[in-house]
């Protein structure tokens, strides 16, 4: 009597069982360091649209009759609420210093109230502090 030897042993699929499971242990670290750090330059750069969209409005209230005086934001100071900025914007900052109209520097930054701050620079951009 001849046997019939198509299919896998139990050995065999244990053996393939184990190697995916040690790839699995291998590589679920690595993605989740991609994914953390793909979400911090996602808020990074929420934080400067943010920053944009403060000197978006800051033009817009000296250009609309001009009833916002630039000379109060060349110091450091808190966003004032007469601003109208974008209402979707996730991105909460503690303090801005504000000269000439741009936006020079803006810190305690956090997006969608996550735990993580981010502070901005004009030359440098934003980044996590």
């Amino acid at each position: 009597m001849k046997m019939n030897k198509k299919g896998f042993t139990l050995i065999e699929l244990l053996a393939v069982i184990v190697i995916l499971a040690i790839i699995a242990l291998i590589v679920t670290p690595v993605i989740s360091n991609i994914i953390a750090s793909a979400k911090k330059a996602a808020n990074a750069r929420s934080v400067e649209g943010h920053v944009k969209d403060i000197q978006i409005a800051i033009m817009t209230a000296a250009f609309d009759g001009g009833n916002l005086d630039l000379s109060s934001f060349d110091t450091t100071t808190t966003l004032s609420a007469s601003l109208n900025v974008n209402s979707t914007d996730k991105v909460v900052c503690t303090a801005y210093t504000i000269e000439d109209g741009t936006v020079k520097s803006a810190t305690g930054c956090t997006v969608n109230g996550s735990a993580e701050t981010y502070s901005y620079t004009e030359a440098n951009g934003a980044k996590a502090d």
